[in-house]
């Protein structure tokens, strides 16, 4: 692979590191949100709201792992 390609491929997993994070961030407020609209607490959630924080809560931590997949391929590219 010339350099530029690498260059492509570096920028572009570079590229989506960031937008794993931005979909991170944003479960994360959303979770926030969730638990200071039931006083600070999922223990005080509907069982509605109890569900939707599982669901978030779920989907963050596969976002946390993939952030984390993507970070060391960055790491192992750039001991190259």
């Amino acid at each position: 692979m010339s350099d530029v390609q690498n260059e492509n491929a570096v920028q572009q997993q570079v590229q989506a590191y960031r937008n794993v994070v931005q979909e991170y961030e944003k479960l994360d407020e959303q979770i926030d949100t969730l638990i200071m609209k039931n006083g600070g607490a999922s223990r005080n959630m509907s069982e509605m709201d109890r569900e939707t924080y599982k669901d978030l809560a779920r989907q963050r931590r596969d976002l946390f792992n993939e952030m984390r997949a993507l970070e060391q391929e960055l790491l192992d590219e750039d001991s190259h």
